[in-house]
């Protein structure tokens, strides 16, 4: 009743922290035989972390809505203060590369995404529904109210959404 051409399109949206590791991996520091180590890698402390936020539609979005079909658009946040000295670029118009001092997705991080993927859709037979999870930031109510006045949707947003992102 809802899914399919001429009816709601959902918009699942979400972000996961990933990790990478430039040192190598785990390392122990010990004689081999020896019963116990004294000395190990705190493996946590190499890991670099950064977080995807994505969104997949229920169905092609585009067709109707506009000339262009919809490009899938991601972004990258990465842990820094304002990106100054990271002289990290995207590496196409479908990305979007973002900075927070602590590496997490923040209210105004979300605001940027959200500014950055969601279409400004001006009919309301094709309004979409967005998706997420409870996390602070998508409740903030200046996403909510940029959310609703870009989406048109009929609610604010239902919880529990996922992004095919294993």
């Amino acid at each position: 009743l809802l899914y399919g051409p001429g009816r709601l399109t959902f918009l699942s949206m979400d972000e996961k922290p990933y990790r990478f590791n430039a040192a190598g991996g785990d390392k122990v520091w010990a004689r081999r035989g020896q019963r116990s180590v004294r000395c190990m890698e705190k493996r946590v402390a190499l890991l670099e972390r950064w977080t995807g936020i994505t969104g997949v539609y229920s169905q092609q979005y585009g067709e109707s809505y506009s000339e262009l079909k919809w490009v899938p658009k991601w972004s990258a946040l990465f842990k820094a203060t304002d990106g100054s000295r990271t002289h990290l670029t995207a590496p196409n118009d479908s990305v979007q590369i973002l900075f927070a001092e602590h590496g997490s997705v923040t209210a105004e991080t979300w605001l940027e995404y959200l500014d950055f993927t969601l279409p400004v859709v001006v009919n309301p037979e094709n309004a979409i529904v967005v998706i997420t999870d409870w996390y602070a930031p998508h409740l903030d109510q200046e996403a909510l109210d940029l959310t609703l006045e870009r989406t048109l949707s009929p609610t604010v947003l239902l919880g529990g959404g996922t992004t095919g992102q294993g």
